[in-house]
């Protein structure tokens, strides 16, 4: 007589799921090992100590800052702030926010542990002194809400061009330090503050922009005064300031 399947079901499913199970495990492991690897690969393409010392701000800018920052300051990544054009108070600021642990990121904080004092302050020379390169306007319905959204007040919050002024330098009223775009903690000063701590806006890819104001609208990015502005703002409405600013220079 033939055995009838369904009186054994261990028997036939078991070797089946132990088979399944033992492939997944073996390409688990291979993912995590070539993951492994990645990561070293990447950790070896930091930069040495002895490596940075000697390097003055354009060949700092050539070889270590290039990859991210592109030559003259303006990223091809949209993930990657453009930090060409950057007042030098402020480049100087974040920079040393990263070497200090005032700011943190996984891709900066190592880089400028590498940086003497005197290497941040020429770097946020050179940087501030490359000009901007706007990128193109991709919605230009988008863009019009924006810029209203920028240099008028509303929701019961000043307008961006209190801070950012109307031209996007960061000459408004509002200073304060590291909480602008770029910026990692709390604005300090409030009103008439230090407007040197206020980032220029003009020109900064939309992407970063937007992820910038999404963080500070979320609270995972800090800033007393960014933090109440951006959570104002509906998700698409922050969309629309950062594909205005990212046309402006």
């Amino acid at each position: 007589m033939a055995s009838d399947p369904s009186r054994f079901p261990m028997r036939l499913v078991r070797p089946t799921n132990a088979a399944l199970l033992a492939a997944l495990v073996v390409l688990a492991s291979g993912l995590t090992v070539r993951g492994q690897e990645q990561h070293d690969a990447d950790k070896s393409k930091l930069p040495t100590a002895a490596a940075v010392k000697p390097l003055h701000a354009k060949e700092l800018a050539a070889t270590v800052c290039v990859s991210c920052h592109g030559p003259t300051g303006n990223s091809a990544d949209p993930d990657d702030p453009k930090i060409a054009g950057q007042k030098e108070y402020y480049l100087r600021l974040q920079l040393r926010g990263f070497k200090y642990g005032a700011r943190k990121s996984d891709e900066m904080s190592p880089i400028a542990a590498l940086l003497s004092d005197t290497q941040i302050d020429e770097l946020a020379r050179f940087y501030s002194r490359q000009k901007v390169k706007p990128d193109a306007i991709k919605d230009r319905q988008l863009a019009d809400l924006g810029a209203r959204i920028f240099q008028y007040r509303g929701r019961g919050a000043p307008a961006c061009a209190a801070c950012h002024s109307p031209a996007g330098y960061g000459r408004g009223m509002m200073g304060g330090r590291g909480g602008g775009m770029m910026g990692g903690g709390m604005m300090r000063g409030g009103m008439m503050g230090n407007t040197a701590a206020v980032p220029n806006v003009f020109g900064q890819h939309s992407v970063y922009t937007a992820q910038q104001l999404d963080n500070f609208a979320s609270g995972k990015r800090q800033g007393a005064v960014m933090g109440p502005i951006a959570a104002r703002l509906s998700p698409r409405e922050r969309r629309a300031v950062a594909e205005y600013l990212s046309g402006r220079r």
